[in-house]
């Protein structure tokens, strides 16, 4: 598909945006990255699809801790005596029940392992097998006893339980994750070429993407900063098909490790919304890695995923089904945004919607959910960093209120708004985002320049 590739952004985008600027369009094949989905295509949005095309995957090491993998049942030695045994069979990953299942009778047990060895392979990451005997009662001799058998060497968080196993002939081999670190190929925009300032990360929101920066980025890139976009794991256009789990504190191990491995400097660290507890929670644990911080429409006051890491996991795949619906995205551009017309809306759609069409997002988001999310507001008097708080002024989701709030307790904040802007400045408003990221950055060599002329 051949597209109209602009050199800025476009006049009226937001308020900031510069009347009368000359437009140089010319027309290129977009090329993306295969492990795109393929509906990318649709997309209209030029700077988006641009964008799209630098998306990169880059090798993480992360650690694995207590992640199943698969269960592959063999059920050749029953005999026809044995068809109404029962097989109580309890999954517990990260000490919160996965899944619990008691069937009847051969053939539905048969069925109810089916779905659990179908559920269990979708959430592996890196395995390793470890035999069980035949028999559990031989097992529970060969363990010492006891009811509960722990396979989660590396955390001690994996169990499985088999409190009423009572067929003989049960055969069952599960594949369990090593203590030993894994690959995650993980998503990113990565900068043109290096800088001498520290470089600046770009966070998204709650499940979103890179792609939320389709407009700033280019105009940060364009100042000439060391510019990051990075996907946070579990959401974005990393290949998680062998899903690791998808908490805070694997969130942030995947960060750092990234961070590590691929960034290596101090950074201006860009969380909005969701990702501003994200930029938080890591700055916290990881100070030697940030420089400075930039918060965005924060969203850090909140209590985690609250009721929500409570609702079975039938009733959590049903809502995150809904989650990924073009009404309720539609709907939240609608809240997100001062103005937006239906057309840009539907657009805007497809591209916050792209990422949610891998086949392990919604196991990757309903394991975030009932994980309980991001609490943070313990932790922002503990970030020293000097910090910038921008605020979209008329924003319908995270009220001006807690923009006060977080400038008083964080102790070395300043704060900007931004006006006739919603919650996403950086999306509605990317002069004006751009142009406060690039003040404060520079600020400090500016400063240091100062100094030096007057000697």
């Amino acid at each position: 598909m051949f597209t109209l590739v602009a050199g800025s952004v476009p006049a009226g985008l937001g308020a900031t945006a510069k009347c009368g600027s000359l437009w140089q369009f010319r027309a290129t094949a977009d090329v993306f990255p295969s492990f795109i989905p393929k509906e990318v295509e649709r997309i209209k949005d030029p700077f988006a699809r641009k964008l799209a095309t630098r998306i990169e995957r880059l090798p993480v090491q992360v650690k694995s801790t207590g992640v199943f993998g698969a269960l592959p049942l063999n059920f050749g030695e029953f005999g026809t005596g044995m068809a109404t045994k029962s097989i109580p069979i309890s999954l517990m990953v990260a000490n919160r029940p996965c899944l619990t299942m008691l069937g009847p009778t051969l053939e539905s047990t048969a069925v109810s392992l089916n779905v659990l060895l179908l559920t269990v392979k979708r959430i592996t990451f890196n395995e390793v097998g470890m035999p069980f005997s035949r028999e559990y009662e031989n097992y529970r001799k060969q363990l010492g006893g006891g009811q509960d058998i722990d396979v989660g060497s590396a955390a001690n968080e994996s169990i499985l339980i088999f409190p009423l196993l009572c067929l003989s002939a049960f055969c069952l081999r599960v594949l369990q994750l090593s203590s030993s670190n894994s690959c995650i190929m993980s998503s990113c925009v990565k900068p043109l070429s290096p800088s001498k300032t520290s470089p600046v990360v770009l966070l998204h929101g709650f499940d979103s993407s890179c792609l939320e920066w389709r407009y700033t980025y280019p105009l940060l890139e364009e100042a000439g900063l060391e510019t990051w976009a990075v996907d946070i794991l579990g959401w974005g256009f990393s290949d998680l098909e062998r899903l690791p789990s998808c908490d805070v504190a694997t969130k942030r191990d995947h960060f750092y490790q990234l961070w590590k491995s691929h960034i290596k400097r101090p950074m201006i660290l860009v969380g909005p919304s969701l990702g501003a507890a994200v930029a938080i929670d890591f700055t916290a644990n990881h100070p030697e890695a940030v420089d400075k911080l930039v918060l965005i429409d924060a969203s850090v006051y909140t209590e985690g995923t609250g009721n929500l890491m409570k609702l079975p996991r039938a009733v959590a795949y049903a809502g995150v089904y809904i989650l990924k619906s073009i009404p309720l995205r539609f709907y939240a551009n609608v809240l997100a945004f001062k103005s937006i017309s239906f057309t840009r809306s539907s657009d805007w759609t497809k591209v916050g919607r792209l990422h949610c069409l891998y086949p392990w997002w919604e196991d990757a988001t309903v394991n975030f959910m009932i994980s309980g999310g991001y609490n943070v507001s313990s932790q922002i008097q503990q970030v020293k960093k000097k910090t910038l708080i921008i605020w979209g002024e008329d924003d319908q989701i995270i009220s001006n209120k807690l923009a006060v709030r977080l400038h008083c307790e964080l102790p070395n904040a300043i704060i900007s708004q931004i006006p006739d802007c919603g919650h996403l400045p950086h999306v509605e408003k990317p002069h004006s985002v751009s142009k406060l990221i690039m003040e404060f950055v520079q600020e400090d060599s500016y400063k240091e320049a100062q100094c030096i002329s007057q000697y």
